[in-house]
């Protein structure tokens, strides 16, 4: 009988210690959440999940929309760091603009980003995270108005295993972001790729002008005349010898359009320069 006892206590010890092990490698974790919240939620409420981020009810919208904010990372993901190689989010973290309303669902409208949340970010979280998608919506609910990034702050600076910056608010509605959105190496190393035919705006903008490479989501890539080894300075002459000579450029190319004004001119030359310089420093 004891006998009997003893094999069925070293059983449930084996059976613990191997669930354990489970918990520690994530198999028992939850996942980050994949479903629109429901019901109930307030300005007063806490933060709620979705999809590896936290966002604060600003104000309901149309009786079944939340207006919200992107107030930081959810818990699961920071409970276990794996989620983020996970199918859910498959190292990328996406800020939605406008989701509709579903069933008992209500529907989310990203209205902003609050300042400096992702400005401090675990070393091991930050290196699995290699891209950073910013959505824009159509949708007249919406009303053409984009979602709202700080002007101010370290607001992304925290991501620096970013390889890649998608941000698809249209060109003639981009804004100016802190001039220390993003990390330093982020800035210099990331695509950033734009919406087309709007390469030129982001270039001139704030914050955004800082990354070193900028291009569309066809490949272009701003300030590439030669379409080889990305932008260096020989293209930079190459086009200063095709203005001189009046050559057309084929015969428009958004990649020397700096300013986005549907036409490669002088000036273009100029901002190439300029941007070529900075990239130098």
């Amino acid at each position: 009988m004891n006998k009997i006892f003893m094999n069925r206590l070293t059983m449930l010890a084996v059976t613990l210690m191997a669930s354990m092990a489970c918990f520690a490698q994530g198999k028992f974790d939850k996942g980050v959440t994949t479903d629109l919240p429901g019901g109930g939620l307030t300005p007063e409420s806490e933060p709620f999940p979705y999809k590896g981020l936290s966002y604060k009810v600003l104000a309901i919208e149309n009786s079944n929309v939340y207006k919200v904010q992107v107030v930081g990372f959810e818990p699961n993901l920071l409970a276990n760091f794996d989620n983020m190689d996970g199918t859910d989010l498959q190292n990328k973290i996406e800020i939605p603009h406008y989701i509709s309303a579903s069933g008992s669902s209500f529907g989310l409208h990203v209205a902003s980003v609050a300042t400096d949340v992702f400005k401090t970010v675990d070393p091991a979280l930050a290196e699995k995270i290699h891209e950073l998608v910013i959505m824009y919506s159509t949708a007249s609910f919406v009303n053409g108005i984009a979602i709202s990034l700080p002007t101010t702050g370290d607001t992304f600076a925290g991501m620096t295993g970013l390889t890649t910056v998608t941000c698809n608010i249209p060109g003639d509605k981009v804004a100016a972001i802190s001039a220390t959105s993003f990390a330093t190496s982020v800035y210099q190393t990331a695509f950033l790729i734009t919406p087309d035919n709007s390469m030129g705006k982001y270039s001139l903008a704030t914050g955004w002008g800082k990354f070193y490479k900028i291009k569309t989501e066809d490949g272009l890539l701003l300030g590439d005349f030669d379409g080889k080894d990305g932008v260096q300075q020989k293209d930079a002459l190459l086009l200063q010898r095709a203005l001189k000579k009046s050559i057309p450029l084929n015969p428009y190319n958004e990649a020397l359009d700096f300013d986005n004004n549907g036409k490669v001119e002088q000036k273009d030359f100029l901002y190439m320069t300029r941007r070529l310089k900075k990239m130098l420093l």
